[in-house]
């Protein structure tokens, strides 16, 4: 009877309780990040125009410190990379997921494919199953695109695609009409839009005989860039002219060709001729005339003693040049034994100063006195990345209140209002060069690990949402 009250009693517990469980379906595991791309304005473009590759990365929770983006090195091209960044969140099969993302300009310079197989970003966030800090390495799909020769520009010695060009000259004096003997400087500036200055030929000026050119180092710089501005590009060439002769030079026109990207079509930008006339100096004498030959000298009657073999010569210099030679080549022969080592130590002691904390401090410090909110957000996280690492380390908040600096807290509090609630008034007290300094007191009070292990504060991982569909 018991024996049956107690199988009855068994059968009811795993109807009632262990059943259910045996029947619940295994949990999913978490969603790994990744990274995708974007190509700005589209795959194809003119030979000399960007295109810009836009690489976002995500998160299924909230990132833990500043994703670090790789340069590239794109064969045959130059490519820039744009240091401010856009931070958002996005919702994807109803995940809210975190994401940042930043953006390369490259300036193909020949026609034909091009393909970027990876570009790795590194990236530490909140890992729900694990609950902590991970890192994580990902990469996009592999970036394809071409560029093209419009029709009629390939047989040109060079190409610019510009969507505006302007060429113009300058003197530092008159030079229609010159003294022998005295020179003039002309000054040639071009200027591209939307183009680097380098796309840009050095001229090939011809100076006719008597008037002698002499050109000074081209200066090239490049403008803009950022957020969308426009690129602008210069070069600059100078060039002294000296007269040395009298008579009537001409100076040719200066011609650049290049494609119009918004009108689709070749243009050309001329500096007209230049008309020169030098006339003979009055007052032009010899610094140091010559002394006349005295007549009926024959060379046989010199002195013996101003006469010198060439066995002389060899008997005396011979030695001197040989022992010469011969340190040469086993200075040489040391160079290149010790070059490689010795550039590969120099180039990791740059490295090592440029990720440096002091690297890292100097570079939030220019952010901060600049009055720039978003590189200065930006560059203190990455100090505290660097400073601060590892699982459970401190964060921004943290180091707040690890600083128990109430200056400290107050501009720590109206930047975060400003960049990520929109709270103009809360903000308005903040000051880059004040901020600056309170994070410098702490920075000599506050040791790494010393502060309180919290989480993350939501300043890295913005409150709006974008929807997809």
């Amino acid at each position: 009877m018991r024996g049956r009250a107690g199988a009855a009693l068994a059968a009811t517990f795993l109807a009632l309780v262990a059943a259910p469980l045996l029947a619940q379906e295994p949990a999913e595991p978490e969603p790994r990040p990744f990274a995708r791309t974007r190509l700005e304005p589209g795959d194809r473009v003119t030979v000399g125009q960007p295109v810009t590759i836009v690489v976002e990365v995500l998160v299924p929770s909230f990132f833990t410190g500043a994703p670090r983006f790789p340069d590239l090195d794109v064969d045959d091209s130059i490519a820039l990379f744009e240091d401010r960044g856009r931070n958002f969140t996005e919702r994807i099969d109803a995940i809210t997921w975190a994401g940042q993302g930043r953006r390369y300009h490259v300036y193909p310079q020949r026609p034909g494919e091009f393909e970027i197989a990876e570009i790795p970003v590194t990236m530490r966030y909140r890992s729900e199953s694990a609950r902590s800090r991970t890192e994580a390495i990902v990469s996009p799909p592999p970036v394809r695109f071409s560029a093209v020769l419009p029709p009629g520009a390939e047989e040109l010695p060079y190409f610019i695609s510009t969507t505006g060009l302007e060429m113009a000259q300058d003197f530092d004096r008159e030079p229609a009409t010159l003294e022998v003997g005295e020179a003039f400087v002309r000054t040639i500036t071009v200027t591209v839009t939307d183009a680097l200055s380098m796309v840009v030929p050095p001229f090939t000026l011809e100076s006719p005989v008597g008037l002698a050119a002499y050109a000074d180092p081209a200066e090239v710089t490049d403008e803009g860039g950022e957020r969308s501005e426009r690129v602008i590009g210069t070069r600059v060439e100078r060039t002294t002219y000296v007269a040395e002769k009298a008579g009537n030079y001409r100076l040719a026109p200066v011609e650049l060709t290049w494609w119009d990207v918004g009108a689709q079509r070749m243009r050309t930008t001329t500096l007209a001729a230049l008309e020169i006339r030098v006339e003979p100096s009055p007052d032009l004498v010899a610094a140091i005339p010559l002394p006349p030959e005295e007549p009926g000298v024959d060379q046989e009657e010199a002195p013996a003693r101003q006469r010198v073999s060439p066995i002389d010569l060899a008997r005396r210099w011979g030695p001197s040049l040989a022992a010469a030679a011969l340190l040469s080549y086993l200075l040489v022969r040391l160079w290149r034994r010790l070059a490689p080592s010795l550039w590969g130590q120099i180039a990791e002691a740059r490295r090592r100063r440029s990720e440096s904390e002091a690297a890292n401090f100097a570079s939030f410090r220019r952010a901060a006195l600049s009055g720039d909110l978003r590189a200065t957000w930006n560059r203190w996280a990455a100090w505290l990345d660097h400073v601060h690492h590892g699982p459970g380390a401190a964060t921004a908040r943290a180091f707040v209140e690890a600083a128990a600096d109430p200056e400290l807290d107050q501009q720590a509090a109206a930047l975060e209002a400003l960049l990520f609630a929109g709270d103009e008034g809360a903000g308005r007290d903040w000051s880059g060069r004040t901020f600056y300094r309170s994070v410098a007191r702490a920075r000599r009070r506050v040791k790494p690990g010393a502060e309180s292990r919290l989480e993350l504060s939501a300043s890295l991982n913005p409150r709006t949402t974008r929807r997809t569909s």
